[in-house]
């Protein structure tokens, strides 16, 4: 992945670490060394540590005095209770969402559709993000994308969730998107508490 290609530079270090925590590269416990990141991407440390700082908002990266970045370790109790967090707040904002207008939920197909095409697992999961921020955006909510996106690739930097799986996700992602079109908030709230339990089942397994 040439970062330099991109027309945002974060964008490509962002894409570029996201790639590298997907495929395990980068498990829980590692250091993110600036440095290293540096040489491997061949660029400079500014956008780098832009990145790393939004990573640590996300609760994917940590930082300590004296030691930099690395990639948060959670106990399964921990993933747990975050898991019961998202369900609290998802259910409660997904009712919300099948109150959109149709302007709206046809900003969230094109952005569906334009993601949809590129099958790399990465991108994947870049679609799943984007859907959910899309809806994020319209309810006016920042924290049900943040704690969605951290819980996905802290369960794959944990060992938790391969990155394989994610056609398997896709497909509850677009039965949720069908419920929320037909806003069919039994539905939706179905499929989203599916999905929750199995990320439950991953942890506890």
């Amino acid at each position: 992945m040439n970062v330099v290609e991109y027309e945002d530079l974060e964008e490509g270090v962002y894409d570029s670490i996201l790639s590298f925590l997907l495929q395990r590269k980068l498990k829980a416990g590692d250091r993110l060394n600036q440095l290293l990141l540096v040489r491997e991407l061949s660029i400079s440390r500014t956008p780098i540590n832009s990145v790393l700082s939004h990573l640590e908002g996300q609760m994917i990266a940590g930082k300590a005095p004296r030691h930099g970045y690395s990639v948060r370790n959670y106990s399964r109790e921990e993933l747990c209770g975050i898991c019961n967090l998202f369900e609290l707040i998802g259910i409660d904002i997904l009712n919300q969402v099948c109150q959109l207008s149709d302007i709206n939920l046809g900003r969230i197909y094109r952005i569906i559709n334009t993601q949809e095409s590129n099958d790399d697992n990465g991108r994947s999961f870049e679609f799943l993000y984007k859907f959910f921020q899309a809806i994020v955006v319209n309810c006016a909510n920042e924290v049900l994308e943040n704690i969605f996106c951290s819980l996905l690739v802290i369960m794959i930097t944990n060992g938790l969730l391969d990155s394989t799986e994610w056609e398997e996700h896709l497909s509850f992602a677009k039965d949720l998107f069908s419920a929320l079109e037909r806003r069919d908030a039994k539905k939706t709230i179905e499929r989203f508490s599916s999905l929750i339990y199995k990320f439950k089942k991953s942890i506890s397994n």
